[in-house]
């Protein structure tokens, strides 16, 4: 292994969650009607969102776009409501204080 690096699930800010179990409640009430993006099919990204799904019990539409920045901006935009990237991309995008990776175990 060269390098860990934590994923982020970004959300839009307009949508009423304040944390990852109220996103995925939310989410579970509107099947097929929220939308995330990522830089490609079969990336990271992808299947950060693609496990989520699996493992929540929820059904989010795939919008692939052309690379992590166009998808943070999708997502921070309202386009998309969900991102998840490596921890660096979106934290310089985020308001002070609410992008602070922590330590993963091991």
């Amino acid at each position: 292994m060269i390098a860990v690096v934590p994923y982020l699930l970004v959300i839009n800010a307009a949508l009423p969650v304040k944390n990852l179990e109220e996103f995925i409640a939310y989410a579970r009430a509107r099947p097929g009607k929220l939308s995330f993006a990522s830089s490609g099919v079969g990336g990271t990204p992808h299947l950060c969102v693609e496990l989520l799904k699996i493992m929540a019990g929820i059904d989010l539409l795939h919008g692939a776009v052309q690379g992590g920045a166009p998808a943070v901006v999708d997502t921070i935009g309202g386009q998309t409501q969900a991102y998840c990237a490596g921890w660096q991309q979106p934290c310089p995008m985020s308001a002070p204080g609410n992008c602070a990776p922590s330590a993963s175990p091991r």
